[in-house]
């Protein structure tokens, strides 16, 4: 099964610190490659991802098996049950752990350049992991930009907890620019609430209609795109009922199964 895109992101591994983790992917290209090339049988879980290995080798048996949403984190589901709130204001939520692809700085710019009495009205979450290099540089503009009171680093918060931090959520935000399946876009979908998402592939092919995108390179983009969500009720309520019925189409009873009857037809096939 191929999960990690990131040894294929020329652009990803440039912005990464020369490091081991830099030499890692470096390394990993070729290996991946190679064991793909040898393998009876590749899980792609997107058709993106499909498609860039596919650029680069033949593979003798291919199948696209995209990621579900556990039960758990569809919330939707719960509408009018207690919600376990993490903040006491309404809030726009960007969950992902703090890395170079995240365009964490570029949320945090997009969200200084909104009007006033959206700042003032909306809080920004920033929900994942935050240690290291880039969570300091984040960490570093707010304190900078004097916006400690309106940006929140959350850190990490428990499994259990999430699916009610979706649901409270006025906006949910996903920036990444480089993801195999974006399982955190998939959890936000569950949640029924209105989405803006990053544009670059394989996101369109998860969200479909069911987001507003735009360039998670371009802060202006991500503050347009949050303006207009925030400020339009019939479109909010529009990406809700479209986030809710975009997420049946992802489950993982139904992922299992399928990951199972690939094993077992091939398993046939040898036999």
């Amino acid at each position: 099964m191929f999960r990690n895109m990131v040894p294929f992101d020329d652009r990803v591994k440039r912005e990464t610190p020369f490091g081991l983790q830099r030499i890692r992917s470096r390394i990993l290209k070729p290996l991946m490659l190679k064991s793909m090339k040898k393998a009876d049988l590749v899980i792609f879980i997107s058709d993106y991802a499909r498609s860039v290995i596919e650029n680069y080798i033949s593979v003798k048996r291919a199948v696209t098996i995209p990621h579900g949403i556990s039960q758990h984190f569809l919330s939707h589901k719960k509408a009018g049950a207690e919600v376990t709130r993490i903040c006491d204001e309404e809030y726009i939520l960007y969950v992902s752990r703090f890395e170079s692809y995240k365009c964490h700085m570029e949320v945090v710019k997009a969200y200084q350049l909104l009007p006033d009495h959206v700042r003032k009205q909306y809080k920004l979450l920033l929900v994942g992991e935050n240690e290291g290099e880039f969570g300091d540089r984040v960490r570093n503009w707010i304190i900078d930009a004097n916006l400690t009171d309106r940006i929140e680093m959350v850190g990490k918060v428990n499994y259990q907890n999430l699916p009610d931090v979706y649901r409270a959520a006025k906006l949910t935000l996903f920036a990444s620019s480089c993801e195999n399946c974006p399982n955190i876009l998939l959890e936000a979908l569950g949640a029924g609430r209105p989405i803006a998402c990053s544009a670059i592939m394989p996101m369109p092919e998860f969200g479909g209609d069911a987001v507003v995108y735009f360039d998670p390179h371009d802060p202006k983009q991500i503050a347009r795109s949050i303006v207009d969500i925030l400020s339009d009720d019939a479109l909010a309520q529009a990406l809700s009922d479209k986030a809710i019925a975009r997420s049946e189409m992802y489950d993982w009873a139904t992922t299992a199964r399928r990951t199972w009857d690939e094993i077992l037809a091939l398993g046939r096939a040898k036999g």
